[in-house]
């Protein structure tokens, strides 16, 4: 799969390597991200799979499965699947992606399946960036630590505005691209990656 720009036509009338077919996304560790940086393909197997789990759920009330334990299977179920590996693909999904996560967590709470105060899934999203930034931070032995000059910078970066921290970054021998996503909190908006000679 070759990256393009997102106003750049699709690559998938081009010819391709003889023997390799060309295709527009690629899945890994559970993660769909097409040829554009886009997940909206991850985006609708995620809301297809929730809402077949919907169907079973509203089938377990049926046979009087009580309103905590199914409460409980669709945190265990239906939640963790949509936020899996949230840090690795909630900056890359737009704005409708993220509402229509949205609708289904809003029907999941019409139905009672959970909490009507549940955080959504843009606060699950944060949670889980802090959870992911605090421990790199925190541990010398995360496989991520040596990707990210963030790490160098001292604990107080989280009360840091981003752009004294892009500032901060980019003063390393190793470039940090930084990409700055004004609709998440502070934590969040920060793509790291290491390049190079970029």
């Amino acid at each position: 799969m070759a990256i393009i720009k997102r106003n750049r036509p699709t690559l998938s009338c081009k010819p391709s390597i003889t023997g390799c077919p060309r295709s527009t996304y690629i899945k890994a560790l559970g993660i769909t991200i097409g040829e554009k940086l886009s997940v909206t393909e991850h985006i609708n197997q995620v809301i297809t799979s929730g809402s077949a789990s919907t169907f079973a759920l509203k089938t377990l009330k049926n046979h009087g499965a009580s309103s905590d334990s199914l409460q409980l299977i669709t945190r265990a179920t239906i939640i963790a699947r949509t936020m899996y590996a949230s840090p690795a693909w909630w900056g890359l999904a737009d704005e409708k992606d993220k509402s229509r996560l949205e609708r289904l967590m809003n029907r999941l709470k019409r139905s009672g399946f959970i909490q009507p105060n549940a955080p959504s899934t843009k606060v699950l999203a944060n949670e889980a960036d802090t959870s992911l930034f605090k421990a790199v931070l925190n541990n010398k032995s995360h496989p991520l630590r040596c990707l990210s000059p963030i790490c160098t910078l001292p604990p107080t970066f989280l009360e840091t505005d981003h752009i004294t921290l892009t500032s901060q970054i980019k003063t390393h021998e190793t470039l940090s691209l930084v990409c700055y996503f004004p609709t998440h909190t502070k934590l969040s908006n920060y793509f790291i990656i290491s390049l190079s000679h970029f």
